[in-house]
């Protein structure tokens, strides 16, 4: 991409990135009450829902990734590696899960997502996942989630 700027993204550590990455889910939730507006406001959420991705995380050989900007938090992604089937048409194994992906507004396109879902993908190979699923909620489906998505290949098979 001619507009990627240099970020590093680094594994979230609750002593150093918790009141960064709440801001961020508070955003990511009022962008999406957009959508939908029976949604919770992202400052009643936030708390609850980041202790559920820790859980999810530890059930599931999960990951949080943050893209730092300096010290700055400008986005992040959470991937769960190992989520058994569900239901009886899926595939057997387990399958990798990105659950969120969330970059700054005055951030956007300009790769920053697409290096978050290279690294989830390849914590989520490193962990043992074999394929991956990335399941936006549909209103808020985007062409630019979409391309990025369809640029690693989310959605298709791992090799």
């Amino acid at each position: 991409m001619a507009n990627e700027i240099a970020v590093r993204i680094v594994e979230y550590e609750e002593s150093l990135h918790r009141e960064a990455l709440l801001d961020a889910i508070v955003q990511l939730q009022n962008h999406e009450r957009v959508f939908d507006p029976r949604l919770l406001p992202g400052q009643a959420m936030a708390k609850e829902y980041l202790s559920l991705l820790q859980e999810r995380c530890d059930l599931y050989q999960g990951q949080i990734l943050l893209a730092m900007l300096g010290q700055a938090v400008v986005g992040f992604v959470c991937v769960m590696a190992a989520v058994p089937p569900t239901d009886p048409d899926d595939p057997r194994g387990d399958s990798a899960y990105i659950s969120d992906l969330f970059v700054e507004a005055s951030y956007r396109r300009q790769g920053i997502g697409h290096r978050l879902l290279q690294e989830a993908e390849a914590s989520a190979q490193s962990r043992g996942g074999t394929w991956v699923c990335a399941l936006p909620h549909p209103v808020g489906e985007t062409p630019e989630l979409k391309n990025c998505a369809a640029g690693i290949g989310i959605g298709s098979l791992w090799v």
